[in-house]
């Protein structure tokens, strides 16, 4: 019996590239899930193509030689769009102010649950092993601020706290108890995520501190 990845294992690689170029951006997580052969060529091929258009920057930034080298955990870790480093920048705390962090606008994503929004992003640290964060993170025996929560954008098992290791300024909202509701993570490879949760949404952000 003939399988999916045997039927689209005949197709040349350049008509699969004409198939994914004809599908919005939305619908390639669904057809990663079809075959491993689109996975591979989504992960191999189109990702990079998207990224070095949309993203030069960033890219330019994060890869010595974009053309033959490929950042940590492939290019779909760092397929986002609407990147900004000077917003990334204004997130870390001053003793920082040498490292480069590329987030995603705000709010990259809003969630509505209950009384509360949601407001996440994500973002990724340039050289990120070299920098005085991934140093400040891992002071001592480094585990201080490591947490038993997985990177969602690569294979990474750990991330570490950058709201309480003091990398990040805090914005704060606060809830009726006082609690601070931002929260953001980094992995190894340096691949960030985090969100503001917003108890009313006519509450305005306050500066950092």
């Amino acid at each position: 019996m003939m399988t999916t990845d045997d039927v689209f294992s005949k197709l040349n690689k350049d008509v699969l590239i004409n198939i994914i170029s004809e599908l919005d951006l939305q619908d390639w997580g669904r057809l990663a899930c079809v075959s491993k052969i689109f996975c591979s060529a989504l992960h191999d091929f189109c990702y990079k193509i998207i990224c070095t258009q949309t993203n030069p920057d960033l890219v330019s930034d994060l890869l010595r030689d974009p053309i033959s080298s490929s950042p940590p955990s492939g290019w779909a870790a760092i397929f986002i769009t609407e990147l900004s480093c000077e917003l990334g920048n204004e997130l870390l705390n001053d003793q920082f102010d040498r490292n480069c962090l590329y987030i995603t606008s705000w709010p990259s994503c809003v969630h509505i649950g209950g009384m509360h929004y949601y407001l996440l992003f994500r973002g990724i640290f340039i050289n990120f092993k070299e920098s005085m964060i991934w140093r400040a993170l891992n002071n001592g025996d480094g585990n201080e601020y490591k947490v038993n929560l997985k990177c969602g954008f690569c294979s990474c098992k750990h991330t570490w706290d950058l709201y309480s290791s003091s990398c990040f300024k805090h914005f704060y909202l606060l809830n009726d108890d006082g609690d601070s509701v931002d929260r953001a993570f980094v992995c190894e490879n340096g691949h960030v995520f985090g969100a503001w949760t917003m108890f009313d949404p006519e509450i305005p952000i306050y500066g950092g501190i």
